[in-house]
């Protein structure tokens, strides 16, 4: 019993399986396709991006002095030429810096003339120092002199006495030669032996030897007192010499001690200068700060906002305030965007750019991308990228501060295939019949839209041909599709860019189905709804 009611379950499984194949096939065959042609046109890839209206040159005008505003001489987009007065800060303090400075400077070049004077003093000192120094230099070198002149007279009076010994040696030897012998001629003419001339000669001999002898020791006696006056002239001289080297030394000290005066002098013309260098740098720093009072503008352009008003005290010990913004050239400006780091690989310079505001919403404003910084922002983990596009401002519409949406134009494909993408994502369901034989894998699972690689290019605009499926109608058999592969390029988001030798302008592929019964149904419904009238 209990097998019976197995094979009595089992079998209406499949009978329950049948009805529901044939129903699934009935119902397949029931299906209505939505189709859209395939056409020929261009299609441009956008890079879609926010972004800030800037001025191309815009300048914050700031006060590098701390003072009280007294005046403002212009007020929001007043139109300012370069060096026009913008503001003026109180300069009565920073005039009183600059009446102390220029005292300072008097002092300092009063102090510097006194130190030239002082220096030319000390030059002229030093001077006749060395001059005093020379002449006793001549001085020493004739002391010098008159001590060899006074060795030379005692040498020659020593010499002198020398001979004047010699001379009186030899006299007396002849006086005690000449005696005896008068001695012996005067006893020879007592006994008559000779005659009284020849004693009498012997007496003169005698005499006159005598007198000579007296005479070399008369001139010994005076060289030797010529010798004792050489010897105290000699004294003298040396006395006289040594006096002039002392006196020598004392002129080279001096004049050393001059030369010390001038180079302490001329240190002190040297620092007496550089007190006057620094007073004149202090005194060109107060007339520039002075000058600072006056607020000027750097550029011609437009206030864009004034920060301050009169009678505001400003401090600029730490940081510059603020206190004009101003633009340079409205006519031309900038939209900074924000690209993210995917799709800045797409932009180049040069790509034309197109943008809107809210301002005017449907305006669309045109530019060109100027530069792409590499500087990277990271906002929220997110990576962006600053792309900078010119734009003209001929009518004044733009301002700064403005957010723009922004498309920049990257890569243009014209004369090319175009399908819908919805063409790309239709999925037919496995009820339906589809023909293969164009697919080039006919192995692949219907129905199944591709790998990872084929998802991405229907994601955004790519330049990479990816393989991509899409279906048309079969011509020759009702409620039956043909699989198609395709190379897909560009895509704009409803459109996208298809290479394939089976398709060819005007051709209709499948971009969506439903069911003939919800028409029917709905039909009905309409009809009973309507029936009584």
């Amino acid at each position: 019993m209990k097998r019976f009611i197995v094979i009595v379950i089992v079998l209406a499984l499949i009978a329950g399986g049948g009805f529901l194949f044939m129903r699934s096939k009935k119902s397949g065959n029931q299906q209505v396709f939505k189709t859209a042609p395939v056409t020929k046109g261009s299609i441009q890839s956008t890079v879609t991006a926010t972004g800030t209206l800037k001025a191309v040159t815009a300048v914050q005008v700031g006060a590098e002095v701390s003072g009280v505003i007294d005046r403002i001489y212009v007020e929001h987009n007043s139109k300012v030429k370069k060096g026009q007065l913008l503001a003026q800060i109180n300069p009565d303090t920073l005039r009183a810096r600059v009446d102390s400075a220029k005292a300072s400077l008097d002092r300092s070049r009063s102090s510097y003339n006194s130190a030239v004077a002082q220096a030319d003093n000390a030059k002229a000192s030093v001077r006749q120092a060395e001059a005093r120094l020379l002449s006793q230099q001549a001085t020493a070198r004739k002391a010098e002199a008159a001590v060899a002149t006074a060795r030379a007279n005692v040498s020659n009076a020593e010499a002198q006495i020398y001979n004047a010994k010699a001379n009186l040696a030899r006299s007396r030897a002849e006086y005690a030669n000449n005696k005896i012998n008068y001695e012996r001629r005067n006893k020879l003419y007592t006994e008559d032996l000779i005659p009284r001339s020849e004693r009498d000669d012997a007496y003169t001999s005698m005499l006159t030897s005598k007198a000579s002898m007296e005479a070399s020791q008369a001139s010994l006696e005076s060289a030797q007192a010529t010798l004792k006056s050489r010897q105290i002239e000699l004294d003298s001289a040396k006395i006289s010499a040594e006096g002039s080297k002392a006196d020598v030394e004392v002129a080279r000290t001096q004049v050393e001690s001059a030369q010390a005066q001038a180079a302490s002098a001329e240190a002190s013309v040297a620092g007496a200068k550089a007190e006057v260098s620094q007073s004149e740098a202090s005194l060109e720093s107060a007339k520039v700060d002075l000058g600072k009072t006056s607020i000027t503008s750097p550029i011609d352009g437009v206030v864009l906002s004034v920060a301050v008003s009169e009678g505001q005290t400003v401090a600029s010990q730490y940081q510059t305030p603020e206190l004009f913004k101003l633009a340079k050239n409205l006519d031309e400006m900038q939209v900074e965007a924000t690209v993210d780091e995917a799709d800045v690989g797409q932009i180049h310079q040069g790509d034309l750019a197109s943008f809107t505001v809210d301002s005017w919403p449907d305006k669309v404003f045109h530019g060109k991308v100027l530069e792409i910084r590499k500087a990277a922002v990271t906002t929220n983990n997110v990576v962006t990228f600053p792309v900078i596009i010119s734009t003209n401002n001929p009518d004044m519409c733009l301002i700064p501060g403005m957010t723009a949406t922004v498309d920049i134009s990257t890569v243009r494909h014209d004369n090319i295939l175009l399908v819908p993408t919805t063409a790309l994502s239709f999925k037919p369901s496995d009820a339906v019949d589809i023909d293969d034989s164009k697919a080039g894998t006919g192995n692949r699972k219907r129905g199944k839209r591709g790998d990872k690689e084929e998802d991405k290019a229907v994601s955004g605009a790519t330049e990479k041909a990816v393989t991509r499926v899409l279906y048309t109608l079969d011509k020759t058999v009702p409620g039956r599709l043909v699989r198609i592969e395709v190379k897909t390029g560009l895509t704009d988001g409803s459109n996208t860019e298809i290479a394939s030798n089976d398709l060819h302008e005007g051709d209709k592929v499948v971009t969506g189905s439903f069911d003939k019964s919800l028409i029917r149904n709905r039909a009905s419904s309409r009809g009973r709804r309507g029936g009584p009238f």
